[in-house]
């Protein structure tokens, strides 16, 4: 269960903006280079606070089963804050572009 706070779920949080994206490009019919577009726009600002939300998400499992009063060091949660935000970055503009360059424009 642990491992779960820590790795797991934090990688899924952090991944999650970009299969939104996907999926939304695969199940609407209607789209156009204009919904792409801004649905990559929408999917940027959500994945600017998905690393922060994992980073959470992980320090609360590494400091699972212990004791209120005792310390804990989490600088490894910060990890997801980098991975995150360069998955962001990085990917999210370079799908759209892709996706956007490949659908019909209406």
């Amino acid at each position: 269960m642990k491992l779960t706070f820590i790795l797991i779920l934090p990688a899924v949080i952090v991944c999650l903006p970009n299969i939104g994206f996907l999926t939304y490009y695969k199940l609407d019919r209607s789209l156009t280079r204009k919904k792409v577009l801004i649905a990559g726009i929408l999917t940027l600002l959500v994945g600017l606070f998905s690393p922060w939300v994992a980073t959470f998400v992980s320090a609360h499992g590494i400091s699972m089963d212990r004791q209120p009063d005792e310390l804990v060091c989490a600088t490894g949660a910060a990890t997801f804050l980098f991975f995150g935000y360069l998955l962001t970055l990085l990917a999210t503009p370079i799908l759209t572009l892709i996706l956007a360059m490949s659908t019909e424009k209406k």
